[in-house]
């Protein structure tokens, strides 16, 4: 039988637990702008001082190929650790591709196409 002290600190141990959930679950959700953003990719990216917004595009099944150039994975998104794509050569990157659940997103630093 569990005394009522431990039960207690069970009780409060959870409920730091359970704060601790609910405060990473609000971080994420203003630092991608989305309340939603565990079921729908971010409304913004942001890499290396600028900030992409997302195409007006469908997902695509892979990033476009350029001639030249190798998308690479430059970033990774948290807390799950998805891949975002940027163009491996380029020192100035104007669109990047979110890996999301198996399709691509593409964002761009003016946004929609």
């Amino acid at each position: 039988m569990i005394s009522s002290r431990t039960a207690s600190r069970l009780r409060a141990g959870a409920l730091c637990v359970a704060m601790l959930i609910v405060a990473a679950y609000a971080y994420f959700g203003v630092k991608y702008q989305n309340p939603n953003w565990v079921f729908s990719p971010p409304n913004v990216l942001r890499h290396e001082g600028r900030t992409y917004h997302p195409s007006n595009f469908a997902p695509m099944d892979a990033p476009p190929a350029k001639r030249g150039y190798n998308y690479t994975q430059i970033k990774t998104l948290h807390p799950f650790g998805q891949p975002i794509l940027g163009l491996g050569g380029a020192s100035l990157q104007m669109n990047l591709y979110l890996e999301w659940h198996g399709k691509y997103e593409a964002y761009g630093i003016l946004g929609g196409p």
